[in-house]
This record gives C-alpha cells, structure tokens and sequence, in this order.
C-alpha cells in the first residue's frame, strides 16, 4: 500500500497538463495612487517560469510578489495549479489598462482600472524619517531611513543609510541589492540586526555606508530585496478532502518569493569647500597618523637599514579613499618607501580607513639626523573646519661605520704589469682555441636580437594606443579620463617611479606650467565646475613636458642599494 502512495507522489511531480490557461483578475476595478491593486494570476499547471511583467513598465510599480503551487488527485486524475499574486502601485490616474500578460505561450485578458487620486495626498517625507510606500495590510514591506544626516554634506562624505525590512518572522533568507549607479559608492556595514515588535512581527535592518561622488541634488538608487518564506509541511491536510486528494504543498512544503523595492530619497551634496588648500579632498570625523619603527637596534651606526611603518587612519572614510604619503630623500638619509596596504573596517557607526606604509631608511652619515615630521590635511565633518594631523619629527643618533670609511679606493690600487701580461695572453689564447663557440654564441645572440624586436613593435604599438585614448578623452573633454590615462601612461613610461595621482606625475615630469594646470584639474574634479578646464590644452601640456622630461639628462633617482634587496 505504501508503495502505490510513493509512486502516486511521483506522478504528480512529473505529470504535464498539456492544455494550460492562464486567468487574471485584480480585487478591485477602483482604487487611487496611494493604495497599491493585486493582480492574482493563475495556471491550471505547475510552472517554473514567471509572467513577463515588462509590459507594466511606466503604467504601474510592482512593490511585492508572492507565488504558491497546488498539486492534487481525484479520481486518479491529477490536476495542478500556480498562482501568482502582484501588488502593484499605480503611476497616474485615470483609466489604466493592465496589458495582456504573457508566461510561455499563454496570454491574459485585458483588465481596466480607474485610478483617483481622491485619497488624501501623500506628504513629503523628511530624509530623517522611515520611508514607505506599501500597503500596511501586506505582512512583508520595506522602508529606508537616513541616519545623522546634516545640512551640509559634502562630495565623498559617509553618508549611513538604512534598509529596513518588515516581516511577520516568515522571511529566511534575502539581501538588500541597490539599482547601478556611478552617482554613489556603496558599502555594506555590519551584520543586519533583528529586533522583535511588539504585534508580533520583526524589522530586520541593513546598514549601508554610500558616498556622493558628485556635488548636486541626487537620488540614493532604489533598493529591492529578495527573499524567502518557506511554509513547513502541514500533516493534517495531506489528504484534505479525502484518501485521493492528495495536497503536495502540505506533504513536503514550499518556499514563496518574497520581492520589495524602494525608491531612495532625494540629498543635496554640497562640493568640496572653497577654503580647503589641499588637492587631496578628506572630508572625515577624525584623521590620525602614527609612526612605528620596526627592530629598530640599539646602536644605529651610518648604512644600516632602519624600518618604519606610518599608519593613516581615517574614521568616515574608506582605505582606497586614503592618499598615498609622500617622502623625500635628503643628504642625511635615503628614504625608501614601499606601496602602501590598507583595510577598511565596518561597524555600525561606519567605516574607518586603514592605510599601512612600509619606509626604509638608510642614514648617509654620522651623527644626530631628523626624521621630518609628516602633514595630512583633512576636513573635520563635525565641526566643519579643516585640520592638520601631524606626525612629529624623529631624531636619531648615527655612529660612524669603521668599515665605510676606511675602505680602501680600487680605481688607486697599482696594477701589476707582469700579471697584466699574462692575463691578456691567456685571454688571446682562450679565443684562438674557442673560435667555434664564440661564434655559435655570437649566432645566438643576433637571433635574440631578432626575434625580440616584435615584441618592440607590440609595446610600440600598445603606447600608440595609449596615446588615442589620451586624445579621445580630450576630445570629449571628460576631465576624469584624461587624468586616469596620463597617471597610467606615466606609470608605463616611468616603471620604477611611485606614481599614483597627479602630484606624483607633476613631480616626475619637473615641468611648472603642467604642475599648475594639474592643481588646477583636480580642484575643478572635486568642485564639480570644469567648464572653463579645456583638457585638449592639458593634455598638451603633458606631451612637452613628457618631451622635455625625455630629452634632459636629469638622471633618475638612484636605485635602492644592495644592502635593501
């Protein structure tokens, strides 16, 4: 007996109704722009597929979905159903048409809805309040909130931003995704917090940290949620109605999408201060920077390697929004510093920037050097006022290496003639005897040549490359192009050099029209006024200095000693 159970449970999950209808219908013909309709759409089969919504697009905003199956016997037949419910928020009144909707090869009917706007209009909602726009009667919505937003917040500041949902403790699984923007960078925080109400239900909460990356009245992009109610089988209904109507949902349960969405709040986003003197823009609760020296030794003598690590932190901001720290080196000390790591650490309060640099120096003479003190300027969000986190200069105290000084001098060792004599005979015989070889090396070696100057025309052409897309960018004055492409050419053009902003490009190229052209280019990115910027000029400027740089006999900084390799 059991066994006929089994295998009529496996019928029913593998049988097809070939002749499949597709019915729609809303519960009400009159409704208004604040109160949402359902749209209920069924089949008389199980399906996979969803109705194509598409056709609402402009008409009507689908604010939550839910969708259940039924599969029963009677008689030995089997008979299937899927149903479809769609709450839907009209988008103008009057007289709408709900389209015929489409799943597989089947269409709906029309349906026509008289939109009013009768209702009581719905007020402008304040950025600090919780935001929502679904029926109270649904048991699953979404609302936003902004937390501790001020008057003035400016381009790149932390802006917290909350996603809430509100369920009746169905919901098991699902994540706040936002629509694509390049107007915000966003950030996840800290794990979402459940907390219980008091009818019963719960509102789980996702923080989020977004930063404006642009000044200007802008839109925080809608965020959906999807998720899942899964209902637990029911054993007293198994077999509701009798021995031969058999309810799957009751016998091994479903799982229910769940999908809200929101329209985010309208901010304003003021641009960088007038006042702050700094390229680098750090609009920040509060900037630190710290100095460590790693095994430093107790007797520091004069060519030894000392290791230090700077930390940058930066609270309100994240690590890739920290600037690189620049050093110098001087006759006292060569300073070489390695590319920086950094974390960004999340809570609920926000994000806090780590940036770590690694310098190595190595002192060049003896006796009392100083480590200069390093500046970091920043803007205080709080106060709105700028500020300078400093690092105090370091003295240290060099002893003098014996060994350096008293080398001795090769180019002034005399030579011994009789030796000298011998080794070039030996050097004449060594080629008499190995002419073959030599010359099989020498083949080798014209090969290489050869073969290598392909790759010279590959790089050559990559650069050419390079160079249009400099032009292309001019050409359509996008101010941000035109600063990415010459760092990356610079990186390309100088391998050895440390080059991440424009500063750093000024300082390799030493060219004072391209250094004031470059201060003037990322004052306006951050500003967001680059009317006036004409980057084809800019980008002039780039080509002679590059020139200029080329054909100096400036010799490059030296390369980091044995000692450090």
């Amino acid at each position: 007996m059991m066994k006929k159970y089994i295998y009529l449970l496996i019928c029913l999950f593998f049988s097809f109704n070939a002749s499949a209808t597709l019915d729609a219908s809303v519960n009400t013909n009159e409704t208004s722009l604040q109160s949402p309709v359902i749209l209920s759409i069924t089949t008389d089969q199980t399906s996979s597929l969803s109705p194509d919504l598409s056709v609402l697009s402009g008409l009507f905003d689908v604010i939550s979905t839910s969708v259940s199956h039924q599969s029963y016997a009677i008689n030995g037949k089997i008979y299937n159903q899927t149903e479809w419910k769609f709450s839907l928020l009209a988008l103008k009144k009057g007289r709408l048409v709900i389209p015929p909707i489409t799943l597989g090869g089947e269409k709906t009917s029309p349906i026509e809805i008289n939109v009013s706007d009768d209702a009581e209009p719905q007020n402008q909602v304040s950025a600090q309040v919780s935001q929502n726009t679904q029926s109270p009667s649904s048991p699953y919505l979404i609302s936003t909130e902004l937390y501790q937003l001020s008057d003035k917040t400016f381009v790149n500041e932390q802006i917290i931003y909350a996603v809430q949902i509100h369920d009746n403790n169905t919901i098991e699984s699902g994540t706040p995704t936002f629509e694509p923007t390049t107007d915000f960078i966003i950030k996840e925080l800290s794990k979402p917090k459940i907390k219980q109400k008091p009818d019963g239900g719960r509102v789980i909460t996702y923080l989020f940290a977004l930063f404006a990356q642009k000044s200007g009245e802008l839109y925080i992009p809608k965020v959906s949620f999807d998720g899942l109610v899964y209902q637990k089988p029911d054993i007293q209904n198994i077999f509701q109605g009798g021995l031969f109507q058999i309810n799957l949902p009751s016998v091994f349960g479903i799982e229910t999408p769940v999908h809200l969405q929101k329209e985010g709040p309208k901010i304003n986003i003021l641009p960088k201060p007038q006042t702050y003197s700094s390229l680098w823009w750090l609009p920040a609760k509060n900037v630190s920077l710290d100095g460590k020296f790693i095994n430093l030794p107790q007797k520091i003598v004069q060519g030894s390697v000392i290791s230090r690590e700077i930390e940058l932190v930066a609270e309100g901001l994240t690590d890739s929004q920290l600037p690189e720290l620049s050093f110098e080196s001087s006759e006292d000390f060569k300073v070489y510093p390695e590319k920086p790591s950094g974390e960004t650490l999340v809570s609920d309060g926000g994000v806090k920037g780590v940036q770590k640099t690694l310098v190595t120096y190595i002192p060049q003479k003896s006796g009392t050097i100083v480590l200069p003190e390093i500046k970091v300027l920043w803007y205080n969000t709080l106060t709105n006022q700028s500020q300078t986190a400093v690092l105090d200069a370091q003295s240290l105290f060099v002893h003098p290496n014996l060994n350096i000084s008293s080398a001795p001098s090769a180019p002034n060792a005399p030579k011994n003639h009789q030796t000298e004599t011998k080794q070039v005979s030996a050097f004449k015989a060594f080629f008499s005897n190995h002419s073959t070889l030599l010359s099989f090396l020498a083949g080798l070696l014209i090969a290489f040549v050869f073969f290598k100057r392909p790759q010279k025309t590959k790089n050559k052409k990559k650069a050419e490359t390079d160079l249009s897309d400099l032009d292309l960018s001019a050409k359509k004055n996008d101010l941000r192009a035109v600063r990415n492409n010459i760092i990356s050419l610079c990186q390309k053009n100088f391998p050895n050099a440390q080059i991440s902003n424009l500063n750093d490009v000024s300082n390799i190229l030493g060219d004072p029209k391209f250094s004031q052209m470059a201060q003037t280019l990322s004052g306006v990115l951050y500003n967001d006024k680059g009317g006036n910027f004409k980057a084809k000029d800019f980008v002039k400027a780039y080509k002679k200095a590059l020139k200029n740089r080329k054909k100096s006999n400036e010799k490059e900084k030296e390369p980091i000693p044995p000692l450090y390799q």
